[in-house]
């Protein structure tokens, strides 16, 4: 059976679902949602060396956004809340989980900053800023997210979280 490939907005509602992110009609909360939504993206890059879904990341000022969901919310936020949840593979259940337990908890503007310490949306941002073109051409390509820098840094942040997760574990077992 072949998978289908899933979207960004699928991403955005697992989060929703799982009341990672609330009241997406606040501002902050569409940032966060936003955030973690190329959070994920990442995570499922430096764990799988693929992507968990296709839809173009641009690089906004506050940081990463995703141009589909980002037209959602204008248009209509409800059709998030009324579609059915795409069914996750194991694989994908697991970089949901991880950044939902890495990155949920943060604020917005928190995981703004930490979205700013990714070479391929200060190179995208830049670009952007360079052209000084009012609509945003500049999106993050899938091979500037790929750089060797930004997997490192992921993969250094799965290793501490992976690292304090078993350490949690095991003080549960000791008497």
């Amino acid at each position: 059976m072949i998978e289908k490939k899933k979207s960004a907005s699928d991403v955005a509602k697992w989060f929703l679902d799982n009341k990672v992110v609330e009241n997406v009609k606040n501002i902050s909360n569409s940032v966060k949602l936003q955030k973690l939504i190329f959070f994920s993206q990442v995570i499922n890059l430096t764990l799988f060396n693929k992507t968990l879904f296709d839809d173009r990341t641009f690089a906004f000022k506050e940081g990463p956004v995703v141009e589909s969901v980002r037209h959602l919310f204008n248009e209509d936020i409800n059709f998030l809340t009324n579609q059915q949840q795409a069914k996750f593979t194991t694989a994908e259940q697991k970089t949901l989980l991880y950044t939902k337990d890495i990155f949920g908890c943060a604020s917005a503007d928190e995981l703004s900053f930490l979205s700013h310490q990714f070479t391929s949306w200060e190179i995208a941002y830049k670009r952007y800023l360079k052209n000084g073109e009012k609509q945003i051409e500049s999106f993050m390509t899938l091979e500037s997210i790929k750089d060797d820098l930004d997997l490192e840094k992921m993969r250094n942040v799965i290793f501490a979280f992976e690292l304090q997760s078993s350490s949690e574990e095991e003080a549960e077992y000791d008497y």
